[in-house]
């Protein structure tokens, strides 16, 4: 991961989005959050298209978060998507849900999510994830 490289949180909720912010923030977090609200911005994000065409300000993702039930591209579509780009292939990918269900987990680990997690995020649950991916943030 580059040193400048982003934790990109992607979902619709604001609530989710805020609760997110201050777990994280509680972390020695020496890159930057980013959050989107939509795939459709995620998918803008990662090739540098439109208002994130200056990597200066939008450095490529470090890893993403991904919340699997939005509007406007829910996260499986994302992740389909994704999958199907050669030049994000290595793009570690956090499947965020609220549901615990097996198909979410199973559908989201097929697609190419490197893990799983229940929202809202637990610190002890993220910060083991990151170990275990090799992530430096």
């Amino acid at each position: 991961m580059q040193s400048n490289a982003p934790i990109v949180i992607v979902d619709d909720s604001p609530q989710d989005r805020e609760f997110a912010q201050h777990t994280l923030r509680r972390l020695p977090l020496t890159v930057p959050l980013v959050f989107l609200t939509c795939g459709a911005d995620l998918k803008a994000y990662v090739d540098g298209l439109a208002a994130y065409g200056n990597r200066a300000i939008y450095p490529y993702p470090g890893v993403v978060l991904l919340d699997l039930e939005m509007p406007n591209g829910d996260g499986f579509e994302t992740l389909e998507w994704l999958k199907a780009q050669t030049a994000h292939a290595a793009l570690p990918i956090i499947a965020l849900s609220g549901s615990k269900s097996l198909a979410h987990v199973n559908r989201a680990y097929g697609l190419g999510a490197r893990s799983f997690l229940t929202k809202p995020i637990d610190l002890k649950d993220f910060q083991s994830m990151i170990k275990v991916l090799k992530l430096s943030i």
